[in-house]
């Protein structure tokens, strides 16, 4: 039996179907990796990406902006990464623009997203309705990072799982943490937690951290993330001095003293007082003894 490959609306034979094929292949390998990166995000950003044409770039770009800024609340350096993203696959000639539109959007008090991608935007309008209802995105925006992983685990696998993880993990340390280098060491030092942790191996409170928040150390995830997590310090570590027991300000007569891996002394010529770690970014680092 010979079978006949068809494409098209007019159902035309192709005449080479291996390299069809081959095509087709080739086309899913380069879009698997930009569906990985907007898989923690809104499905209407998804199917934007598929929808990037002219006539529709700039206001689908002002509708995935508000919709990162507000929905999703990520910085606007990431925004523009995302932005990037699609605009280049879809090789979009106008970068400059959508760069601009982007950090307009950021700036603007009035932001409109989802009333765009739902076709309700009186003064911004697409082609197609890209969403029908509030997004389910919208539920997860009082999520701890534990709840959020667990829901990457619930709909993601393998590689994809991994990355996506990584990534809402880097987005937590962007926000709500810092990257420290001292002493030949990376520390990671998160502001809600008031606790400088040692990025290593076989770092005790690393390993508590990450699996508090659903990373367990006994998984294949944990050893991907960990990876992940000291490449990135690599890149993005400030240095700074760390200190153990004591620190004397010279410049401004105080003297600092250890009291709890998430609280130090503060002493001048007036008082004592007990202040969290990292205030004023003077870190203790954990004295378990």
């Amino acid at each position: 039996m010979i079978n006949t490959f068809v494409k098209g609306k007019n159902m035309k034979v192709i005449k080479n179907p291996l390299e069809a094929i081959h095509q087709a292949m080739r086309q899913n390998d380069s879009i698997l990796p930009i569906l990985k990166e907007l898989s923690i995000y809104p499905e209407c950003i998804r199917k934007a990406f598929f929808e990037w044409k002219k006539g529709n770039r700039h206001d689908l770009t002002m509708a995935i902006a508000g919709i990162l800024k507000k929905v999703c609340k990520i910085s606007e350096e990431e925004a523009i990464k995302i932005v990037k993203f699609i605009a280049q696959f879809n090789h979009d000639e106008e970068m400059n623009d959508r760069m601009s539109a982007v950090k307009s959007t950021y700036k603007s008090e009035e932001i409109a997203g989802c009333s765009i991608m739902q076709g309700k935007n009186e003064n911004i309008s697409i082609d197609n309705i890209l969403c029908t209802k509030n997004c389910e995105f919208i539920e997860a925006i009082g999520k701890n990072l534990k709840a959020k992983v667990r829901d990457l685990q619930a709909t993601h696998k393998g590689y994809i799982l991994k990355s996506a993880v990584t990534d809402l993990l880097l987005s937590e340390i962007q926000e709500k943490g810092t990257i420290y280098f001292s002493n030949n060491c990376y520390y990671l030092f998160m502001k809600d937690e008031k606790l400088i942790i040692q990025v290593t191996e076989d770092s005790r409170r690393l390993k508590n951290y990450l699996t508090k928040n659903g990373i367990n150390a006994a998984e294949g995830l944990y050893r991907y993330v960990l990876q992940e997590l000291i490449a990135y310090c690599f890149d993005n570590a400030k240095s700074i001095d760390i200190h153990r027991f004591a620190y004397f300000d010279k410049e401004n007569f105080i003297l600092y003293l250890y009291r709890t891996p998430t609280s130090i002394l503060k002493i001048d010529e007036n008082d004592i007082t007990e202040v969290d770690n990292g205030y004023n970014e003077v870190l203790f680092t954990e004295m378990p003894d």
